[in-house]
């Protein structure tokens, strides 16, 4: 799956969304940590929690997670590397 590199984040960082990325995030964090996945648990927590909504964080964010996806994609369950599409497809969508 291609997402585009270009993010609205300005435009996209209401409070709502924010919460729905932040619970994805949340549920991949616990999928993470109770399968001890290092690899995938340092790429989230390179980028997640969020400590600001600036684009520059919302990019990383969405930076970290591709990378995550295309890079070590076979590490993860096939629910999430759904998860992961959903928030790239959030962020990329806004």
């Amino acid at each position: 799956m291609s997402h585009e590199l270009h993010i609205k984040p300005v435009q996209w960082a209401t409070s709502e969304n924010l919460e729905v990325v932040d619970r994805r995030c949340t549920y991949l964090f616990d999928c993470f940590c109770e399968q001890r996945n290092i690899m995938a648990l340092a790429y989230l927590m390179h980028a997640w929690p969020l400590t600001s909504t600036t684009p520059e964080a919302l990019h990383n964010l969405f930076e970290v997670l591709g990378n995550l996806r295309r890079l070590h994609g076979n590490l993860l369950a096939s629910e999430q590397r759904g998860v992961i599409d959903k928030v790239l497809d959030h962020l990329a969508g806004a």
